[in-house]
């Protein structure tokens, strides 16, 4: 190789790194970082920036079983990125990073993806130092790693909020542009044509799980369950975040009260938010053997998934109020009593630094228990009221009805009647988006959500909306996903309409709030309709359901 200084001519320093793929692994890193010019840039936007997206990548994920990586901006020309595990550092090269600011409004996604992808690389736990630029050609075997990342750092930057799928493709022709491989063929890089058919494969499988996972907080909304758990384990299989493991746990242990048809649960929980079908549903006093032993089943089910989640997040909030509420379904009413009066719940809440309204669901989790178990203990009665009255004035509406409820339960008394379920929307001026009836799809095969095809999922994009049909042991549920500002949900609601207008318009009995993800879902049922707010309080979209 002819040595200018310290720089290498491009191909010569191409045939160098292609030497350097194979053992010993770390010579390639000290060639390309040190007598390449890959030493840390000095501090700056780019290195700011980087940090920033990695950080909400990260967290949005929220596996702290493994410590987030740092991340430095190199000057050397030859990796694109790199995650180095013996030093828990990502690489970012600055001409890469330059490559992602060309793509303007997008530039973020694009770096998310590109830091996605070597963050995966480091919850993959891998022996040897990555090269997003040579993909599998690094070692044997790696380039499943490689796919694998790509898909989890794509889909996990989706979750965080970016737009992935429609930005690998362009990325990667114009990195194979900026670091001169396109039409080459150079020993240690992938082709850019086979680089693009696996970008494709990979944006495709992205795309099917986001579609999935949607599918799956609706269905989770609209009280289907089954049909739910069955999406979000289907996601398990190529992406493990905090989110999809509560989820998860919260849909089995609402399996765990309806799957018999019975209502004995006496007191609601505050995963319960919509509680109108269970209130619906006639009390019963006891299950049948096998009912009881499905039931411990499915309870032991959801623990499982809540410990998943605490796991990766020791200070998961949700999670573990969660976990209280299914201690006490499991007749472990002792457990959530000693963990309240030692303290270790508020030093728990304390710590992770809990909302008002984190409060009050623990609150009214633990009352569930002192009430179960204030049978044979007076006291426990007595601290059960206690607990709830202080919510009754809270100023959460869902809050304040689940502690009314559970005292005139405790007391004996008459339970209060939910507030009547009214549209309060005014139909006339909806509008339906453009293309074939939702109904025209029906009877459309869709994917196998698990090994059987208990479960299945169809869904068709059209220009502004999309409609899904999700089965469950042959039985269709039919829903149909607004995006444009085009349509209007009944009351002329559109997306981009503030939250505020719509409740205001409705009226406090016609619609549940529901938490989703990013923001939040508001329920009509007698509307059959469904909103999703975005945290800044907008409605992203809507939908509307048919059966």
């Amino acid at each position: 190789a002819v040595r200018q200084g310290w720089v290498l001519h491009t191909e010569d320093r191409l045939r160098c790194l292609a030497r350097a793929f194979h053992p010993p692994v770390h010579y390639f890193f000290f060639v390309s970082l040190f007598l390449l010019g890959g030493h840390p840039l000095p501090a700056s936007p780019e290195q700011q920036t980087a940090r920033q997206v990695l950080e909400q990548l990260y967290h949005s994920i929220g596996n702290y079983q493994v410590k987030m990586p740092a991340v430095e901006v190199v000057g050397s020309e030859e990796l694109v990125a790199a995650y180095m595990p013996g030093k828990r550092v990502i690489f970012l090269e600055k001409k890469a990073f330059d490559v992602c600011r060309s793509f303007g409004r997008d530039s973020l996604s694009a770096l998310a993806f590109l830091l996605g992808h070597e963050l995966a690389h480091c919850f993959q736990e891998v022996g040897w130092a990555t090269n997003f630029l040579a993909y599998g050609e690094v070692r044997q075997g790696s380039e499943a790693k490689e796919r694998s990342a790509d898909i989890q750092g794509a889909f996990g930057a989706a979750l965080a909020g970016f737009q992935t799928r429609n930005i690998i493709s362009p990325l990667i022709d114009r990195l194979y542009t900026a670091y001169a491989l396109k039409g080459r063929i150079i020993q240690g890089y992938p082709p850019m044509a086979d680089r693009q058919a696996t970008a494709a494969e990979v944006a495709e499988m992205v795309h099917q799980l986001w579609q999935v996972y949607t599918a799956g907080n609706y269905l989770s909304a609209l009280g289907h369950y089954s049909l739910a758990a069955s999406s979000y384990e289907y996601i398990l299989d190529f992406y493990l975040g905090k989110e999809i493991f509560n989820n998860l746990g919260v849909l089995y242990a609402k399996k765990a009260m309806t799957f018999s048809g019975k209502n004995i649960d006496p007191y609601l929980y505050p995963f319960e938010l919509d509680t109108e079908s269970r209130l619906a549903t006639p009390r019963s006093d006891d299950l049948n053997p096998v009912e009881w032993l499905t039931r411990r089943q499915l309870l032991a089910t959801a623990r499982n998934y809540l410990d998943r989640a605490m796991q990766l997040d020791p200070q998961y909030i949700n999670a573990y109020v969660n976990l209280l509420c299914v201690q006490s379904m499991e007749q472990q009413y002792g457990a959530v009593i000693t963990s309240y009066e030692s303290g270790k719940v508020e030093r728990f809440l304390r710590k992770a630094k809990a909302s008002g309204k984190e409060w009050a669901d623990a609150k009214i989790a633990v009352g569930a228990a002192y009430a179960l178990s204030g049978e044979d203990t007076p006291a426990h009665a007595a601290s059960a009221q206690g607990l709830w009255q202080e919510l009754k004035p809270y100023p959460n509406i869902q809050v304040r009805q689940l502690a009314a409820y559970n005292e005139s339960v405790l007391l004996g008394k008459p339970t209060p009647a939910p507030l009547p379920m009214v549209c309060g929307l005014s139909s006339g001026s909806a509008s339906n988006p453009a293309g074939p009836s939702p109904f025209s799809f029906l009877n459309e095969p869709g994917i196998a959500l698990g090994d059987s095809r208990e479960a299945e999922l169809f869904w068709k994009k059209e220009d502004q909306s999309t409609t899904y049909v999700a089965r469950w042991q042959g039985q269709p549920f039919l829903f149909q996903r607004v995006l444009s500002r085009k349509y209007a949900a009944p009351g002329n609601i559109r997306a981009g309409d503030t939250a505020l207008a719509l409740t205001n318009q409705a009226g406090e009995g016609a619609y549940q709030s529901i938490p989703a993800g990013r923001g939040y879902f508001l329920h009509f049922p007698a509307c059959r309709l469904i909103f999703l707010v975005d945290p800044e309080g907008r409605i992203e979209e809507w939908a509307k359901y048919f059966n």
